[in-house]
């Protein structure tokens, strides 16, 4: 017989977020909002930013029948630490459980949320943009594998 070895699980070090200072976190805040007003596909979802514990969570607010609508976080982007990149785009893949998309400056990230590469939408649901939004409209979201 074979004997079996454990492999323990080797896990990346998560990057160490730093705190802005309230002038960086209000121009960073206000280059998010003119990102998502600039890209059709955010605006059409209805996307906001909001800052909370040190990081940026993109929202969207998902409309109830008779109901207030409900908020559905689609991101969080959290500054980081000793890196050329400044934030970390993250997605979340349960809850409580972030995986990182990109790092990169403000633009960047937005430019990386816009094209939806690798937030959730495989190619045979949504081709572009638009499909995408018609697709969340209908309510098909579909994992990437």
């Amino acid at each position: 017989m074979k004997s079996r070895k454990r492999r323990r699980r080797v896990s990346r070090s998560r990057p160490k977020i730093r705190l802005l200072p309230d002038d960086e976190k209000t121009q960073t805040l206000k280059s998010f909002h003119r990102g998502i007003q600039a890209s059709p596909v955010l605006t059409a979802l209805g996307c906001r930013v909001r800052a909370l514990r040190g990081r940026f969570y993109i929202e969207r607010l998902r409309p109830l029948s008779g109901e207030q609508p409900a908020v559905e976080v689609m991101a969080r982007i959290s500054p980081i630490e000793g890196a050329d990149e400044d934030l970390l785009l993250e997605a979340e893949k349960r809850k409580g459980s972030w995986y990182p998309v990109v790092a990169g400056t403000a633009a960047e990230v937005i430019e990386a949320l816009a094209g939806d590469e690798k937030m959730g939408y495989r190619a045979d649901v949504a081709a572009n943009g638009l499909e995408a939004i018609e697709s969340v409209n209908r309510g098909i979201k579909a994992r990437a594998p």
